[in-house]
C-alpha cells in the first residue's frame, strides 16, 4: 500500500499545474518570515541565489546572462529590486482584500465605529479577510521601509554569509570557455558548446564566438609574420590554443623577442583582443629584479585570466627568476586586492613577454642575418634558466597597415 501512495504521489508532482505544498501554503512570495535586517537576507538570498554571490576575495558578484562579474552596484540594483517586488506584491494583496471586504459589508462596519468595536461585530468570513487586509498592510510598510539605503546596505551585509562562495569555485572547470553565445567544453570543440548556466561560474568571456569568418585572412596574415615557416607556425597554434585552456599544462614563459616592427605585438595582442577578458596585461617591472613594490595586487587581478602579456623591457634588464617560476607553475600563489582578502589562486595563465631586447636571464642566441628568434623560456634553479630556441625567421616585414588589428 505505502508503494502504490510513493507511486501516484510521483505521478501527481509530475502534473502540469502542479504546485509543492511549501508553495501552496504560502500568502506572500517575497515576505520574510520576520521582519528584520536578517529576515530581509533569508529572502534576498532564496529569491537571488542565482543571480548574486559573495566572497571575501572579490566581494559581491552578479551574474548578467552569461557570466558572473565583480559588481557592488549590481548588488545594490539586485537588492534595490527585491523591495520593488516585495512592494508591488504588497500593494497588489492589501488592495484585493480591500475589495473583498467592501463586497462583505466589513469595510463599512469598520469605518462606522472605532476599530476595537468593529472588530467584535465583524463575522467569521469578515474577520478572515480584515486579518489579510492587515497582514498585507503591514507587510507594505515594511517593503517601504526598507528601500531606504540605510537597509539596503544592512540587507547586502547580512546576506553575505548566506551568499557566501569561496573563489576556488569560480571558474572550477579549466576546459570551459564562456564566449558570448554559448558555453563550450574544449574537450568536445565545436560539438561541446551549450547554453550559459550559473551553475558553471564563469567569470570571464571571450570578445567573439568561434566561427571560420576571416579565417583566409588570418593565415595570410600568419604566413607573413612567420615567413611560411610551418614548423613555427605549428609551435605557435601550440601554444595559442593552450591560452584557451585554464590550466597550466606546460610550465613554461613564451618570450617573442626581436627588432621593432616586425609583428610580434600585433599578432599576441589579436589574441588578446579575441580572448576577451580572459586575457590580460601585466607591468613588465613586475618581473624583473630589482622590483621593489607590491606586486600581489597587480597579481590578484589575473585570477582567471588564461592570457597575459608583459610589454616590452628596458635593455640590461633581468627578470625575476624566482617570480617568473612561481607565476609560471601550477604551485597556488597568495595574492589579494587592494582592501580585500588574501586568497589563495590557482594558476591558469599561459605568460608572454614582448620585449625588443632578450631580458639577460634568458640567453640569447645569435640569428644569421639578425632576424628575431621565438624563445621558450622554463625557470630552472635560482639564478638559471634553460631555452629552447625555435628556427629563426625573418620578421622585418613591416605589416601592413590594412590588416586589422
Amino acid at each position: 500500500i505505502w508503494r502504490s501512495a510513493l507511486r501516484f504521489n510521483r505521478r501527481v508532482q509530475q502534473q502540469e499545474g502542479y504546485i509543492p505544498p511549501e508553495e501552496y501554503n504560502v500568502d506572500f512570495q517575497y515576505c520574510p518570515e520576520d521582519f528584520t535586517d536578517v529576515g530581509q537576507a533569508e529572502v534576498l538570498s532564496r529569491v537571488s541565489g542565482g543571480e548574486l554571490r559573495y566572497s571575501p576575495a572579490t566581494d559581491y558578484i552578479c551574474y548578467n546572462g552569461a557570466y558572473w562579474e565583480e559588481s557592488k552596484h549590481g548588488a545594490q540594483a539586485v537588492a534595490q529590486r527585491l523591495t520593488a517586488n516585495q512592494l508591488e506584491e504588497a500593494t497588489s494583496t492589501a488592495e484585493d482584500a480591500w475589495a473583498v471586504l467592501t463586497k462583505n459589508g466589513a469595510a463599512e462596519i469598520l469605518a462606522a465605529m472605532s476599530k476595537k468595536k468593529a472588530e467584535s461585530m465583524l463575522t467569521k468570513d469578515q474577520t478572515a479577510a480584515y486579518i489579510k487586509y492587515k497582514k498585507a498592510a503591514e507587510y507594505k510598510s515594511f517593503a517601504l521601509d526598507r528601500r531606504g539605503s540605510r537597509n539596503i546596505t544592512n540587507t547586502l551585509k547580512e546576506a553575505r554569509p548566506m551568499l557566501a562562495i569561496t573563489p576556488q569555485e569560480l571558474d572550477a572547470d579549466c576546459y570551459l570557455l564562456c564566449t558570448p553565445e554559448a558555453t563550450y567544453d574544449l574537450r568536445l570543440g565545436m560539438a561541446g558548446g551549450r547554453a550559459h548556466h550559473p551553475g558553471d561560474f564563469m567569470t570571464k568571456v571571450t570578445s567573439v564566438s568561434p566561427s571560420d569568418k576571416g579565417a583566409d585572412l588570418w593565415q595570410k596574415q600568419l604566413d607573413l609574420l612567420f615567413g611560411g615557416d610551418r614548423d613555427l607556425m605549428d609551435y605557435v597554434q601550440l601554444v595559442a590554443g593552450t591560452a584557451c585552456i585554464g590550466k597550466v599544462f606546460i610550465e613554461q614563459m613564451i618570450i617573442a623577442y626581436g627588432c621593432g616592427a616586425n609583428g610580434k605585438s600585433t599578432f599576441w595582442n589579436t589574441l588578446a583582443r579575441v580572448l576577451g577578458t580572459y586575457s590580460g596585461n601585466v607591468s613588465s617591472d613586475a618581473l624583473t629584479v630589482g622590483n621593489r613594490r607590491n606586486i600581489k595586487p597587480e597579481m590578484a587581478e589575473l585570477k582567471g585570466k588564461r592570457l597575459v602579456i608583459a610589454a616590452e623591457l628596458e635593455e640590461g634588464t633581468r627578470l625575476n627568476t624566482a617570480t617568473v617560476k612561481q607565476m609560471c607553475s601550477t604551485d597556488e600563489v597568495y595574492a589579494e586586492k587592494s582592501t580585500r582578502t588574501p586568497s589563495a589562486l590557482s594558476p591558469a595563465i599561459r605568460w608572454y613577454c614582448i620585449p625588443t631586447i632578450c631580458p639577460r636571464s634568458v640567453p640569447s642566441t645569435p640569428v644569421p642575418g639578425g632576424g628575431s628568434s621565438w624563445c621558450r623560456s622554463t625557470p630552472g634553479s635560482p639564478g638559471a634558466a634553460t631555452s629552447k630556441t625555435m628556427p629563426s625567421t625573418s620578421m622585418r616585414t613591416p605589416v601592413p597597415p590594412s590588416l586589422p588589428g
